[in-house]
C-alpha cells in the first residue's frame, strides 16, 4: 500500500525540516535541505493532484517555476490558486 503525498503530508515535512534545522544541542545531526529535489517532490504533488496542463498553465499566469516550488509559502499559493481552479472547472 502506498500513501500519496498531499499537501498535509507536505507541511508536516516543513515542520519537522524547521524543528532539525533549528536544533541547538550540542552533537545535534546535521542537515541541510536538497531545495532540487524539494522542488520535484512538490511539482510532482501538484501534478498529480491537478494534472501537468493545469499545472503548466498555473506557472504561466502566476509567472513562477518548478524552483519557486522550494518557498514553501509559494508552493502553498500555487496549491490554493489550482485547487480554487479545479473548483470552478466542477
Amino acid at each position: 500500500m502506498s500513501k500519496k503525498i498531499g499537501k498535509k503530508e507536505l507541511e508536516k515535512l516543513k515542520k519537522f525540516e524547521d524543528t532539525i534545522l533549528n536544533l541547538k544541542e550540542e552533537g545535534a545531526p546535521k542537515y541541510s535541505i536538497d531545495y532540487e529535489m524539494e522542488a520535484q517532490i512538490k511539482y510532482d504533488v501538484l501534478v498529480d493532484t491537478f494534472g501537468v496542463g493545469p499545472v503548466s498553465d498555473a506557472f504561466g499566469v502566476l509567472e513562477v517555476s518548478k524552483d519557486d516550488l522550494t518557498d514553501h509559502p509559494t508552493y502553498l499559493d500555487i496549491y490554493g490558486y489550482l485547487e480554487a481552479k479545479s473548483k470552478e472547472q466542477k
